[in-house]
């Protein structure tokens, strides 16, 4: 069932591929030009299914993303140049003028949805996504913070982008992802020290009653499209449909005081700075 408004249907032609650890690549399909993951990527399908999974969610708590698509690639697709892309079914995004972020907290005061900035840290938390900002401060990537210029004039607008490394942090889904340490695990990610002067009280809230308002036939729903060549079988489907009302469950009741503390200290820390 095709989802939102963009549906590209045939890969036409390949541009480049980016340096990633899923071989993210450029290409143009009969909707416009796209970066799409495919299967034969070197973190394998659970990276797509996760990737999916992140975006839908943001999606639902009102987050914009990119267009998504589900393409099917034929054998005359692939490979590109000789990598390692194989037929089947690939997620596709479609290509729209931006930036990544340079780190400056001036960039983000101009931000058409500075309250987004909460909504990011508050999903990455749930799937405990350590590919934008670990817990612990040792993985920072730029490169998954997207500001577009296409949505509104004069202003960047933050895109939630790139979860493929959420839940399984690029492995396989652990069909015991339900596990207490999971559930319940009690680190922040994605919280840049910029991000923290936008992290208040009222944003956390919208934020934490976006993702209360996503329930179990959502979730259900999301995971049910996902293509049985990403090798999400019912075992791990089961574990997330349990995995993740679980640990939403758990944030709402914990988060805004640990994120009040985490996001004080972090904006005290970029004024003495």
């Amino acid at each position: 069932m095709p989802i939102g408004t963009w549906h590209p249907t045939q890969f036409q032609e390949f541009s480049r591929r980016l340096d990633s650890s899923t071989q993210v690549c450029q290409i143009t399909t009969d909707a416009g030009p796209a970066y799409i993951k495919c299967l034969g990527n070197r973190e394998g399908p659970h990276a797509i299914a996760c990737d999916w999974i992140g975006t839908r969610l943001a999606e639902l708590m009102g987050m914009p993303t990119f267009d998504y698509a589900i393409l099917k690639l034929e054998p005359d697709d692939v490979p590109f140049t000789g990598g390692r892309e194989q037929a089947g079914p690939a997620m596709v995004t479609r290509a729209e003028d931006g930036d990544t972020w340079s780190k400056s907290t001036h960039e983000l005061a101009k931000l058409s949805n500075p309250d987004d900035l909460a909504k990011l840290v508050v999903l990455d938390t749930w799937l405990r996504n350590r590919d934008r900002h670990s817990p612990n401060g040792t993985r920072m990537n730029l490169d998954n913070v997207f500001l577009s210029w296409d949505r509104t004039p004069g202003n960047p607008t933050l895109i939630a982008m790139d979860f493929s490394h959420a839940i399984s942090n690029g492995r396989e889904i652990d069909v015991v992802l339900n596990h207490r340490d999971e559930t319940r695990d009690g680190g922040i990610y994605g919280l840049f020290d910029a991000f923290a002067p936008f992290i208040t009280a009222e944003a956390t809230n919208v934020a934490l009653d976006s993702i209360g308002m996503i329930g179990g036939s959502e979730i259900s729903d999301l995971l049910w499209e996902l293509p049985r060549e990403w090798e999400v079988g019912e075992a791990c489907r089961q574990a997330l449909r349990t995995f993740l009302p679980v640990r939403r469950d758990y944030l709402r009741e914990t988060l805004f005081d640990r994120l009040s503390v985490a996001a004080g200290s972090q904006t005290a820390v970029e004024d003495e700075s």
